[in-house]
């Protein structure tokens, strides 16, 4: 019954107060069915319009071991989409990026609860980060770390954008 954990987002529309799915725009992982991606963990749209909608989909799981990914989707007027994966080079595994994202202003942000941090030569597993996309398309990405990084923060667990980056540490 196809691969455990791999994901999918599947698209819904209103039409008369009825809510319907558009099985026209079912998305799967771009990177193909992989177990345990989680494809589709955390989604922000970027415009409402269902002619012209964009959305950034996070895959936590996806990659080298849990390194993640995000899918930046594009529909046109004729119901077609794209896929760009965003991921900073600096990933590696476990990192979890795309298991949070927010979105403001063209500004993504997405969290990366399982990055290491090391701070005064002391490594801090799974501590966490945030990356601050400045374009949202994965261009001029800023890691944000903790100020007091622990073991097992997961720093970007969760993550807002609103005036100012808001994230929190449900293991802190």
């Amino acid at each position: 019954a196809g691969v455990p954990n791999a994901g999918v987002v599947r698209v819904f529309g209103e039409s008369g107060g009825v809510w319907s799915e558009d099985t026209g725009r079912t998305i799967g992982n771009p990177a193909g069915a992989q177990a345990n991606a989680y494809f589709g963990t955390a989604i922000v749209s970027e415009s409402g319009n269902a002619d012209n909608a964009a959305l950034y989909i996070g895959a936590p799981g996806a990659g080298v071991v849990g390194q993640g990914q995000v899918s930046y989707v594009v529909w046109s007027p004729t119901g077609n989409y794209q896929e760009v994966l965003l991921d900073p080079s600096q990933l590696i595994a476990g990192d979890r990026y795309g298991g949070a994202l927010a979105l403001r202003f063209g500004h993504l942000v997405v969290g990366a609860a399982g990055t290491d941090v090391t701070r005064d030569a002391i490594r801090h597993v799974d501590a966490g980060s945030a990356y601050v996309l400045q374009d949202g398309r994965g261009q001029n990405a800023v890691r944000v770390e903790p100020g007091a990084p622990v073991l097992n923060g997961w720093f970007g667990n969760s993550v807002a954008m609103g005036m100012a980056l808001i994230e929190s540490r449900p293991r802190s």
